[in-house]
């Protein structure tokens, strides 16, 4: 009877290893397989008049994305509310007015990884207005 019971606690215990070994590999595996951290530059489309391309600035820890988004003048605006799931990207910015004065803008980005380019829309939203433009973002090789 023991020897019974202690193959079939050893029976269970293998099963279980079986299962669980393979599911904690892949997604090991599927965190590692994208890898974000870095510098990439940001172009829009339709282009902005001004023609500025910023910088986006990448940090990857488990899932949470940190960050931020290069501005004109030099300023940056800190990535909010970033994750990654698989390869599916997104983050929200607010964007405060150069001159200080009047209501913050909300961009929530959107995107998809491929190699070394994230392609995907963003939603700007500002005084009740909403726009959505594609964004595209190369890697910066360093």
């Amino acid at each position: 009877m023991k020897l019974q019971r202690s193959v079939c606690l050893i029976s269970t215990a293998l099963v279980l290893a079986a299962i669980g070994l393979p599911l904690a590999a892949s997604k090991a595996g599927e965190k590692s397989a994208v890898n974000l951290a870095g510098t990439w530059k940001v172009t829009y489309t339709p282009k902005p008049q001004s023609g500025f391309e910023p910088t986006l600035k990448l940090k990857l820890q488990g899932d949470e994305l940190s960050g931020t988004l290069s501005r004109q003048h030099g300023k940056e605006m800190a990535i909010e509310d970033g994750k990654l799931k698989g390869s599916e990207v997104s983050f929200t910015v607010t964007v405060v007015p150069v001159s200080g004065t009047g209501p913050n803008a909300t961009a929530k980005y959107r995107g998809k990884i491929s190699g070394d380019t994230i392609k995907g829309k963003v939603e700007e939203e500002w005084m009740g207005h909403t726009h959505t433009r594609d964004w595209e973002a190369k890697r910066v090789k360093e």
